[in-house]
């Protein structure tokens, strides 16, 4: 396992604020599903880093139809191995639901439905004592107060703590694994 250099710049200001700025001028169906895109995005990221590297080919785990292939198989890998909390599990699993309705669905849809209204309130709930979530709520004032706002600044304020997450996340590599030798891991006998 190696360490990060903290110092480092931690995520790309000025991808967020393109990041934001998109979701400030989309439809709410376009919000979920770029919004949900980002996290698993992110959430890949976080599980390569986590994870030993593969020398040879690709990552069967990672990649498309592999086990964690889906954004419910990241989060909650990510969570059983103490990578995300379970709070920000528990975030993760609804906005993981409200994205299946809005691309499930055909028909017009909006975050301040109410059966979406209910699960943005949950989402949202945990954040409200965060300083930066009130203050992401205050950048997507274009839109009406609600769940709009709400779900957009938790989808960013998300995004960021994901992104200083991996930032500062040690590397792993097969170097600190347990090995099948015999010289290895053996007790001594001192």
């Amino acid at each position: 396992m190696s360490e990060k250099n903290n110092d480092a710049l931690e995520f790309d200001v000025e991808a967020f604020e393109a990041f934001a700025n998109e979701l400030r001028n989309e439809t709410d169906r376009s919000v979920v599903i770029l919004g949900t895109a980002r996290l698993d995005q992110l959430l890949h990221k976080l599980l390569h880093v986590a994870f030993v590297p593969i020398r040879v080919g690709g990552d069967r785990l990672l990649e498309h139809e592999g086990p964690l292939s889906t954004f419910s198989g990241k989060w909650q890998v990510a969570f059983r191995v103490g990578l995300i909390s379970e709070e920000f599990a528990r975030a993760l699993a609804i906005i993981g639901r409200i994205r299946n309705k809005f691309t499930h669905e055909s028909t017009p849809m909006s975050l301040d439905d109410v059966a979406f209204r209910d699960q943005v309130a949950q989402l949202a709930a945990p954040l409200l004592p965060d300083k930066r979530f009130v203050e992401l709520i205050a950048g997507f004032s274009n839109l009406p107060p609600g769940a709009k706002q709400d779900f957009r600044a938790a989808i960013s304020l998300m995004c960021v703590d994901l992104e200083v997450f991996i930032a500062r996340a040690p590397t792993f590599s097969s170097a600190s694994a347990l090995c099948v030798s015999t010289q290895q891991g053996e007790p001594s006998n001192d």
